[in-house]
């Protein structure tokens, strides 16, 4: 009992040595607080369709700063470019189709804002049929021509392919000209040819003075066309053709396409001719009666980044100026700025060499696909946010 007693003692004032003891809590190393979590309460557009490549993500509780505010289509980043306190501007992936839960999280808060399931139309879409397509043009109803193996193909914009034509040689080059008819050029020929707007058999159309590969028409209805060795003939609407003197000899022309008052052209000088090599871009301003002014050069390819591991293919414009390069590059699709500088056009979304492009009317361009598997090759849509600048033969 004694010894009962004595324990309850020491337990009692243990209690009230330890009641007089301050706890102390762990303090944070770093403290900090939270940002506010961000709501996402709309987007526009409602779905990313017709080409949208910008979307707008509005709401609360969004960085200023652009590079704190991280969105993600699925599990898929997309790249901010613009943002508020109320809205966040975001390019989305090209590389997903089909409904997506967006998810929007802001550095410095601890909460993820969703929203959706949100529709986006495939940022990249076969519109041919597999295989290796020599040529092909988009008119002003967004219909896509192609010519493989011979026949001319037509591809409606709800994607329903139907034979169009037909053309007996290989073709190189094709434009949507005049009252909507379609015209093609023979590779290495002196020939265009012409397909009625109603579809059937191509027939001859005019004959220029030298063997070319491509053309395409100006404002008033010129049309330049070049090749290899032969240089650059412009032919007037009553179908008098001239040669300009220019590229002859020893250059291979590759692409030609006209921009505002200027014809621009893509070459590269010929192996057999003992000169020094060169590729580039040149510009040619118009003369009132057609002829070509002297060249200069737009872009040095030889010099650029690509000019050591690529050759260029084709070129065309955006509405804004862009110059954009299809090319056998890692990375095809090259953009060239007022600036002269240059951008990849969607990173490792091509992987195979692009050989042919061409704008629609509204925000998407065509590509042409040249791979070693017949499989991945074609022409593809895809989506750019904005528009190309005119094709003067199909206005």
């Amino acid at each position: 009992m004694k010894n009962l007693s004595v324990f309850i003692l020491f337990i009692i004032a243990s209690s009230l040595f330890y009641a007089g003891c301050e706890y102390d809590t762990p303090q944070q190393i770093y403290p900090r607080e939270s940002a506010p979590d961000p709501i996402i309460t709309s987007m526009v557009p409602e779905s990313a369709e017709n080409g949208v490549l910008e979307i707008k993500i509005l709401g609360t509780n969004f960085s200023t700063d652009p590079n704190q505010n991280f969105v993600y289509f699925g599990t898929i980043e997309g790249h901010v470019i613009n943002a508020t306190e109320n809205e966040v501007t975001v390019l989305r992936p090209v590389s997903i189709r089909g409904e997506h839960l967006i998810k929007l999280s802001v550095r410095e808060s601890f909460s993820i804002a969703e929203f959706g399931p949100y529709s986006l139309e495939p940022g990249i879409m076969a519109i041919s049929q597999p295989g290796e397509i020599n040529s092909f043009a988009v008119d002003n109803d967004e219909n896509v021509y192609y010519e493989y193996d011979e026949v001319v193909y037509k591809v409606s914009p709800s994607g329903e392919i139907t034979e169009f034509g037909t053309f007996d040689a290989r073709s190189s080059a094709m434009r949507v000209g005049p009252g909507g008819d379609l015209y093609i050029q023979r590779d290495d020929n002196r020939d265009i040819y012409k397909i009625p707007s109603s579809g059937g058999n191509a027939e001859k159309f005019l004959r220029v003075r030298r063997n070319v590969s491509y053309f395409d028409f100006d404002s008033k209805g010129n049309i330049y066309s070049g090749g290899e060795k032969y240089g650059i003939c412009f032919t007037t609407p009553d179908n008098n053709s001239v040669e300009t003197g220019l590229y002859q000899r020893t250059f291979y022309i590759k692409a030609v396409r006209i921009f505002e008052d200027y014809v621009y052209v893509a070459a590269d000088t010929l192996e057999d001719e003992g000169a020094q090599l060169k590729s580039g871009i040149w510009k040619h301003k118009i003369n009132e009666d057609g002829s070509l002014q002297d060249g200069i050069l737009v872009y040095d390819w030889d010099e650029s980044p690509y000019g050591n591991v690529a050759q260029i293919y084709d070129i065309t414009f955006s509405a804004d100026g862009h110059l954009f390069i299809a090319s056998d590059n890692q990375n095809p699709l090259i953009i060239l700025d007022a600036t002269g500088n240059t951008e990849i056009l969607y990173s490792n979304s091509f992987v195979d060499p692009v050989d042919k492009i061409c704008w629609g009317t509204g925000k998407y361009m065509y590509v042409n696909i040249m791979s070693d598997d017949e499989e991945k090759s074609g022409v593809f849509r895809v989506v750019m946010g904005k528009e190309g600048a005119p094709y003067y033969g199909r206005q």
